[in-house]
């Protein structure tokens, strides 16, 4: 995941989504996705066919530095075009001051 995050700090991006459960059935499938993601220090990499590359990072010591953030109940999403994940072509305007916002409106507190 090392790899993951230069790319990602190299590009200026930071995260615009914050995955968290959308119910409480759902919290024992995320958790067990987080520790998964966590324990092998990987990172969940989406490709879509005519868009970002969007990156899914688990809540380590490295992705809350990233995220400027000490939230570490939720997974966090960076977006990426393939020419800046390719490139590291350096900060694009519309990724690096976005405010992360949430995919869910449920909360665990």
């Amino acid at each position: 995941m090392g790899d993951i995050l230069k790319l990602i700090d190299a590009a200026g991006a930071r995260p615009q989504l914050l995955l968290v459960p959308h119910t409480t059935n759902d919290c024992a499938a995320f958790d067990d996705f987080t520790s998964y993601l966590s324990s092998k220090n990987k990172a969940g990499v989406v490709r879509t066919s005519a868009g970002p590359r969007l990156f899914v990072l688990p809540p380590t010591h490295e992705t809350l530095k990233l995220a400027f953030s000490d939230q570490a109940d939720c997974l966090y999403v960076i977006a990426l075009e393939d020419d800046e994940a390719r490139a590291h072509n350096g900060p694009s305007s519309h990724h690096s001051h976005h405010q992360a916002s949430y995919a869910s409106g449920y909360s665990r507190t």
